[in-house]
C-alpha cells in the first residue's frame, strides 16, 4: 500500500512531536526554534494539501484576467505593443490541468506581464500606465487577501481579524 500524503505529513509531525523535540530539550534555542518552525509548516502543508492544486488554479484564473486586461488596453510604443501581443500570445495557450503545468504558467504569465509594464514604462501611453498600475494594485489586494486565507492556519492575524471564506476546493 502506498502512504497517502496526509499520512506521510502526519508521520514527519508525529516525529518532529515524539522524537526530535524532546531529543532538543536543553539544547540550542536556535535548534528547538527551527524544529518548532518545520512542525508549524508541516500542519499547515498538512491542512492545505487537499486544496493546494485548486488554489494554484484559482491563482492562475485571477492572474490570467489581470494579464487579458493589460493586454487588451495597452497602448503605447513598439516596446509595449510587442509586449502586450506576447502576454496576449501566451495567454491562448491554456494554463494546463497538471500542478507543474499550472505552476509553469503562473511564472510565464508573470513574467510577461512584468516584460509588459517594464516596456510600457519606456513608451506606454500615460492613460495605460495609469490604468495598469490601478488594475495590478487591485489584482495585489485581492491576491493578499486570499492568500491571508489560505495562510490562516499560521495563525499571524490579530485574534479579531475576520477575513472572507476561502474555499479552493469549490473555485472561490
Amino acid at each position: 500500500m502506498m502512504p497517502s500524503i496526509d499520512l506521510r505529513l502526519a508521520s514527519m509531525i508525529r516525529s518532529v512531536q515524539e522524537v526530535i523535540l524532546p531529543a532538543l530539550s536543553g539544547h540550542s534555542g536556535l535548534a528547538q526554534e527551527q524544529a518548532h518552525l518545520l512542525l508549524g509548516q508541516l500542519m499547515v502543508l498538512r491542512s492545505q494539501v487537499d486544496g493546494a492544486l485548486a488554489f494554484e488554479r484559482i491563482e492562475a484564473t485571477s492572474l490570467a484576467d489581470l494579464a487579458s486586461e493589460l493586454a487588451r488596453t495597452a497602448k503605447g510604443g513598439g516596446k509595449t505593443e510587442a509586449a502586450a501581443a506576447a502576454l496576449a500570445a501566451l495567454l491562448k495557450g491554456a494554463t494546463g490541468e497538471h500542478p507543474a503545468e499550472v505552476r509553469q504558467f503562473l511564472q510565464a504569465c508573470s513574467l510577461a506581464v512584468e516584460a509588459l509594464i517594464g516596456a510600457s514604462g519606456e513608451d506606454g501611453s500615460e492613460a495605460f500606465q495609469a490604468a495598469s498600475a490601478e488594475a495590478i494594485l487591485r489584482h495585489g489586494r485581492q491576491a493578499a487577501l486570499r492568500n491571508r486565507r489560505w495562510f490562516s492556519a499560521t495563525n499571524f492575524e490579530a485574534p479579531e481579524v475576520r477575513l472572507p471564506p476561502l474555499d479552493p476546493l469549490a473555485g472561490d
